[in-house]
């Protein structure tokens, strides 16, 4: 939480950037210019960047490619972010992306926001519709739970 946190306000500090919210990531736009897109799984934060990796120091860095799948091909660096190191490289990149190659102005007087949310049940998740619960991977609302009728049964006593 901490660490979406520093990166969603690092990034929403730059003029004109918007961050749009969707079922499996958050991604941030200035305009149609793709910054990042952040991903949660687990206790670790993907953070994609929109940077050619070709530009990055490898060893200093340590992200992954990502410009080989076409769902990536706008934010192709990957870097995974699992404790406060990688977050320090994360904010440096964002800065990188916004300021030299974006030539983004600061927001002036940017007051960070906190954008953890309190704990909720699972029961309270699907009551609200932040999360969709699932059977036999589709939504419970499409499971159709009624027993299709059968055929008459055959005798098989005088086979």
């Amino acid at each position: 939480r901490e660490y979406y946190n520093a990166i969603k306000n690092r990034i929403l500090s730059y003029k004109g950037v918007k961050g749009r919210i969707s079922w499996s990531n958050e991604t941030f736009n200035k305009g149609r210019t793709h910054i990042a897109k952040v991903v949660a799984k687990s206790k670790t934060l993907y953070l994609y960047l929109a940077l050619d990796p070709a530009t990055l120091e490898e060893g200093t860095y340590n992200f992954e490619d990502m410009s080989g799948k076409k769902k990536y091909e706008n934010v192709p660096v990957l870097i995974k972010i699992k404790g406060p190191r990688k977050l320090k490289y994360a904010l440096e990149l964002i800065d990188k992306i916004c300021q030299e190659n974006l030539a983004l102005p600061e927001v002036k007087n940017f007051e960070p926001t906190d954008y953890t949310v309190p704990y909720w049940t699972t029961e309270e998740l699907v009551k609200t519709g932040l999360v969709k619960k699932m059977v036999a991977g589709m939504p419970v609302q499409e499971f159709d739970t009624t027993v299709a009728p059968t055929e008459t049964e055959v005798d098989v006593t005088n086979v």
